[in-house]
């Protein structure tokens, strides 16, 4: 008998103990991504990179694969991986490598800030108006680091973003347009800065007369009708109207979406529109 209790004080005693310490999980991580760290010195800031490599990069070492860039990768970077390799695995488009370009920062009021920054083209009293240099450390810094250290295909690189991920792409297409060839743009507010992007585009008209792209606008049906919706059916037709050869131009206004919810639905629709196969899994 005493046995018996000195044993069960022992495992009590142990079981207390063990109770006491916090309980450690693994993390669960992204299979076939990586982070990586640049800095820019166009912009005077690091940057934190989130790649996310096709399924077969290991395997088939002699391919180059599409690039794809995007912005936001805190909020969108998850959705994005997980939505084109459920793609990618069902043979609905070829494989991509994703950057994820994103802040060091964790902290929401930082994140918001440096975005608010880096995505718009126009100075104003909120601070804004960064997409200048933003856009240079694209051309000069990270294309030329990513096509370095990655198997990426130098003539096919995209572009995604939303809000005002999706001015700056707007943006990088009115100001650089040859930099990228396919834009996916979510909501892309084109009413900010006092209409200056209906002015960019105007000006593409007059300096170009074709060009490589194709562009794909989402909006969600229950968003602003005067500051999302029309102004970029406006900016569609615009663009549309300059008779550029090559440029490819689709407004997708989906009913029952809002500024958030546009955001999977855009992404898929973006993806099957840029990167289609010619034969889909079951087809």
């Amino acid at each position: 008998m005493r046995q018996f209790i000195l044993v069960t004080a022992i495992l009590l005693a142990v079981c207390t103990c063990t109770g006491a310490q916090p309980a450690t999980f693994p993390r669960y991580s992204i299979f076939n991504t990586e982070i990586r760290f640049l800095y820019s010195a166009e912009v005077g800031r690091m940057f934190k990179l989130f790649i996310n490599l096709p399924r077969d990069y290991q395997v088939e070492t002699d391919r180059q694969y599409p690039s794809l860039y995007m912005v936001d990768p805190a909020a969108h970077f998850g959705m994005m991986t997980d939505i084109q390799r459920l793609l990618e695995d069902g043979k609905d488009i070829e494989p991509i490598l994703t950057v994820g370009v994103g802040y060091e920062t964790i902290v929401i009021d930082s994140l918001i800030k440096y975005r608010t920054i880096d995505l718009t083209p126009t100075e104003t009293e909120d601070g804004t108006g960064g997409a200048e240099s933003f856009l240079r450390f694209f051309e000069t810094e990270l294309i030329p680091f990513i096509e370095a250290e990655y198997r990426v295909d130098p003539s096919s690189k995209g572009i995604w973003g939303g809000s005002y991920g999706g001015l700056f792409g707007t943006y990088a297409l009115l100001t650089k347009p040859d930099l990228f060839d396919r834009y996916m743009l979510n909501s892309p507010v084109p009413g900010y800065g006092d209409g200056v992007m209906f002015r960019l585009v105007e000006a593409l008209g007059r300096r170009r007369d074709s060009l490589d792209a194709k562009v794909y606008f989402a909006v969600g049906g229950e968003e602003n009708p005067d500051w999302i919706i029309a102004p970029t059916q406006k900016l569609a037709g615009q663009l549309t109207a300059t008779g550029i050869d090559g440029l490819e131009v689709e407004v997708d206004v989906v009913a029952g979406e809002t500024h958030a919810s546009i955001g999977p639905i855009g992404i898929t629709r973006g993806l099957m529109r840029m990167y289609p196969r010619s034969q889909g899994w079951f087809d």
